[in-house]
């Protein structure tokens, strides 16, 4: 919906498998009009809330910055919020 009013939007994922972007895309019925990072994978245990949170904090890191954080994955957002502490974040 961001993307749709004219904002640029990043989405990051867990990937599943050898799915890329385009086939999230289609299987959700979605357009394909904001990027699609997908991220590591299943793992270890507690990659879920480790290692992932880490992986997208590091993509964060190397991305300007944004103006707003807006997640469901609290332990990205922890990390999102310590990285970049001057932008707002909205927790679904």
């Amino acid at each position: 919906a961001l993307a749709r009013l004219g904002h640029e939007v990043t989405l990051f994922g867990r990937k599943a498998g050898p799915v890329g972007p385009r086939e999230v895309f289609d299987h959700y019925g979605v357009a394909a009009d904001f990027t699609l990072r997908l991220i590591g994978g299943k793992g270890l245990p507690g990659s879920k809330n480790v290692l992932y949170p880490l992986a997208v904090g590091w993509h964060l890191w190397r991305l300007p910055a944004p103006d707003l954080f807006y997640g469901r994955q609290v332990f990205a957002l922890r990390y999102a919020a310590r990285w970049r502490p001057n932008v707002p974040i909205a927790y679904e």
